[in-house]
């Protein structure tokens, strides 16, 4: 029972390191989708494929706070100096290369491909919190993939159907470059490309 006590102890003060913690973790999310200057995301429920960015971020559980970043570089430097416990990029073409990837499945091109992933970086710092934040974007991808597929009654074609249970992470995404680094955990969601049957 005291090995426990003691093992609690010292895990609290690491999971409050840099203000993270599994209830409030903190992101930033850079997207050049965003409807106005005046950071509002704005999306219509339905079958309606416009600004999905705002749509995956509803998904986003409650205990995640996000943060607004104009730029790419800040974004990752908070990551980094553990501002944020993680971040966030959509592209500016984030929806039209989405919805031209379930259309085209694996015959979409490479532009469009990376055009429609969500990049992700996540402070690897403390595990419980790398552990938690991952396990939270992942989910709000499949509620997401899930919700758009039950209101547009499952769009796909029959060689592109999505299945809910597969997680398409490209763990080489390819907008790595200066942002690299051995704290960070970096890869990225995607709609999935292969059959189901």
């Amino acid at each position: 029972m005291i090995k426990h006590i003691i093992a609690l102890t010292c895990l609290i003060p690491l999971s409050l390191a840099k203000g993270c913690d599994p209830t409030n973790l903190r992101i930033a999310v850079f997207n050049l989708e965003m409807n106005d200057n005046n950071g509002s995301c704005i999306f219509a429920n339905g079958c309606r494929l416009s600004n999905l960015s705002c749509r995956y971020m509803s998904h986003v559980n409650s205990s995640i706070k996000a943060t607004t970043y104009s730029d790419l570089d800040s974004l990752v430097d908070g990551v980094i100096r553990g501002d944020v416990c993680g971040a966030l990029y959509f592209s500016d073409n984030f929806t039209d290369a989405l919805v031209a990837r379930i259309a085209l499945g694996s015959d979409a091109d490479e532009e469009t491909l990376m055009q429609s992933e969500i990049r992700v970086w996540v402070n690897k710092n403390n595990p419980l919190i790398h552990s938690a934040l991952v396990r939270n974007v992942k989910a709000a991808y499949r509620e997401f993939s899930k919700q758009l597929l039950q209101d547009c009654d499952n769009f796909t074609s029959t060689g592109n159907d999505y299945e809910a249970d597969k997680n398409c992470v490209n763990e080489n995404p390819s907008l790595t470059g200066p942002h690299k680094s051995e704290a960070l955990a970096n890869f990225s969601l995607c709609w999935p490309l292969t059959r189901t049957d």
